[in-house]
């Protein structure tokens, strides 16, 4: 049985979209985490699908370079304290090992596929229109996000969803590739935190 994360590790923008996830998903449904820090909002998403009888095949992809996303401060203990479980040493250049350490201890090592690899190479191993979900959590950078979104979009089911992280910081891209179709999330009570995309809706327009 998979053991959830604790909420507050989860990122925020999952914590608020989460139930559209498990409610949309359907059997056997490709979900994609881009930029996944050591797995734990895979993790919760994997509980709650198993909660609901759902199952996935789930991937994340990340190159696992701490200097690569500039992680925060509690990222960064979160991580230090995983090398330290392991007697390795802290602010490692490479963090896989945190990230697998963690996934064992949540139960989900076996459950999840990882792709250490630039985003854009791992696009191209999916056939198109084969991913019901990509949750796009890697570099916040405006162009790099308008770029991740054209790349992304040929591999995503028409029923699909397409989540963004901290939407507050990368809103042109989204709101210029899906025209009133963002929907902001703002629940967890950070303002415009995060976004998701529901294609059905916006191929049928």
């Amino acid at each position: 049985m998979i053991i959830s994360p604790s909420i507050n590790m989860v990122c925020h923008t999952i914590r608020d979209r989460y139930e559209d996830l498990v409610e949309l998903c359907p059997d056997n449904a490709v979900i994609v985490e881009c930029g996944c820090l050591v797995g734990n909002t895979a993790s919760f998403i994997l509980h709650a699908l198993e909660q609901a009888n759902k199952n996935c095949l789930y991937y994340t992809i990340d190159n696992f370079q701490i200097g690569y996303f500039n992680p925060g401060g509690d990222q960064v203990a979160l991580i230090n304290s995983l090398m330290d479980e392991l007697g390795l040493e802290a602010n490692p250049s490479n963090f896989r090992p945190a990230y697998e350490h963690n996934l064992k201890k949540l139960n989900t090592y076996d459950k999840i596929t990882t792709l250490e690899m630039d985003v854009f190479d791992a696009i191209n191993t999916f056939e198109d229109n084969s991913v019901f979900c990509v949750f796009i959590d890697d570099d916040h950078n405006d162009q790099y996000v308008e770029r991740e979104l054209k790349a992304w979009l040929p591999k995503m089911r028409r029923d699909g969803i397409i989540i963004g992280d901290d939407y507050c910081d990368v809103r042109r891209p989204y709101n210029e590739i899906f025209p009133n179709h963002v929907h902001i999330s703002n629940k967890s009570g950070y303002p415009e935190n995060g976004c998701i995309i529901f294609l059905k809706d916006f191929y049928n327009e």
